[in-house]
């Protein structure tokens, strides 16, 4: 009984349900089956080797190279948005220079965006007989020579012709016809 009175006092000091378990319950082993091994994943081993990768230096081009004294005729053209004439251009300018057989490795172009500082020196130290000058007016260039459109003159030698720019060609063919005109007695009737 004073088990049971044990467990009535017991009732109204804890809030909690208590069990009671008897004598030959209390005695039970518990035996934990053996866990499997777990194996370790196999890494394969890798020997550390050295090797120096060599990264390619990347140049940056920043405007054309500058001619040097490759070609007696000179194209001056003006691209504001890159360094090289744009393929439309590039196609006219060929088919330009192919009608006084002449290719566009036969002459050098000066992009006057790029190269305006320098022109006067490329002038300078080349042996120049034409110029021709697509859109860009010599005074722009700080080149005190007094120039009319489609119209060649001779300054000490070097013919200069100055004609609107190659977009402007490609839109009006009335200026093709002045420039074929131009060019024939720049080139054809000298030679």
């Amino acid at each position: 009984m004073s088990e049971k009175l044990t467990t009535d006092a017991l009732q109204f000091l804890l809030t909690e349900t208590i069990y009671i378990i008897p004598e030959d319950l209390r005695s039970v082993s518990i035996v934990a089956e053996p866990k499997p091994e777990i194996s370790q994943p196999q890494v394969p081993k890798y020997e550390a080797q050295s090797k120096t990768i060599e990264i390619p230096k990347i140049p940056v081009i920043t405007s054309p190279p500058l001619p040097k004294n490759r070609n007696q005729v000179v194209i001056i053209y003006n691209n504001i948005k890159g360094n090289f004439l744009i393929p439309e251009d590039k196609d006219l300018l060929s088919k330009i220079l192919s009608s006084v057989k002449l290719r566009l490795e036969d002459v050098d172009l000066v992009n006057a965006n790029t190269q305006r500082d320098t022109l006067i020196e490329i002038l300078k130290d080349k042996v120049v007989n034409q110029i021709i000058s697509f859109g860009i007016e010599f005074r722009e260039l700080d080149i005190q020579i007094p120039l009319e459109a489609y119209k060649t003159t001779s300054v000490e030698g070097v013919d200069i012709l100055l004609v609107d720019s190659l977009f402007e060609l490609q839109l009006n063919t009335d200026k093709k016809k002045l420039l074929w005109k131009c060019l024939q007695t720049m080139f054809l009737q000298k030679k």
